[in-house]
């Protein structure tokens, strides 16, 4: 997959900790855009992102919310409340049509994409509208320190996802009901 050149940059430099710099902070050289610019804006600081697999969208997770965004442009597409805290892993489905995401408050999401044409969001051009599709509740009782550790796939198939926290227990759930498997 070859990568936009804004997709590019953002990830970049949120592998080298861009995520939390200040706006003014110095960039380092060669870099000529940081996530948090005017190109590419999250509402949180960034904690989770994932491409999907045609490469046009962008997926970034911070605290609680999912901003959607287009990988060639930066332009927002959809911007969401999806957890209680922070986002801690996203991974589309290999479809494309749908996408996962998990959080310190102890659950897994499955999201329904479904393109829109301008006019029709508040976040501008062509959007996305997203629907979910089901929840599932892996950790009891409130965050803890048993949280997700970003490790969130889909099966190959895309039939089922599977989940790791960070005391090395993994949870499989079907992809089209929700459900432990």
């Amino acid at each position: 997959m070859r990568l936009a050149p804004v997709a590019l940059l953002a990830l970049i430099w949120l592998c080298a900790g861009g995520a939390i710099a200040e706006p003014t902070a110095e960039v380092p050289p060669g870099v000529i855009a940081r996530l948090g610019s005017d190109v590419l804006r999250h509402a949180s600081p960034i904690h989770a992102m994932a491409f999907s697999p045609d490469g046009k969208l962008l997926a970034c997770g911070g605290e609680g919310s999912i901003g959607l965004f287009d990988a060639e442009t930066g332009q927002p597409r959809a911007e969401f409340t999806a957890h209680e805290g922070n986002v801690v892993a996203l991974v589309f489905a290999p479809s494309g049509g749908q996408f996962a995401s998990a959080g310190v408050d102890g659950t897994v999401r499955l999201w329904n994409l479904v393109p829109r044409r301008s006019g029709s969001s508040s976040v501008g051009g062509d959007s996305v509208a997203v629907s979910p599709a089901w929840s599932y509740r892996w950790i009891e009782g409130p965050p803890s320190y048993r949280t997700a550790q970003g490790c969130l796939r889909f099966t190959p198939d895309g039939k089922q996802v599977v989940l790791t926290d960070s005391l090395h227990a993994s949870w499989t759930v079907d992809a089209a009901t929700g459900r432990l498997r």
